[in-house]
C-alpha cells in the first residue's frame, strides 16, 4: 500500500483521507487527515478538511 511505502509523505495521507471521506468513512478519514497535518503542520488545506469533516460528523449526529 502506498501509505506504508511513503509513510512520511503528508500528501499520501491526505489523499487517503480524501478517498475515505468520499466513501463516507469519516472517522478513518479523520485519522489520515490528522497524520497528514502532523507531517505538515502548516498545510491550511488539511486544517480546512479536518474542520469541514468535524462539521459534517456533528451534523449527522
Amino acid at each position: 500500500m502506498l501509505v506504508d511505502e511513503l509513510s512520511d509523505d503528508w500528501e499520501v495521507h491526505f489523499l487517503k483521507g480524501q478517498n475515505l471521506e468520499k466513501l463516507e468513512k469519516y472517522l478513518e478519514a479523520q485519522k489520515f487527515y490528522e497524520k497528514s497535518l502532523e507531517l505538515n503542520p502548516d498545510q491550511a488545506l488539511v486544517k480546512k478538511k479536518l474542520k469541514d469533516l468535524a462539521n459534517l460528523v456533528n451534523t449527522e449526529n
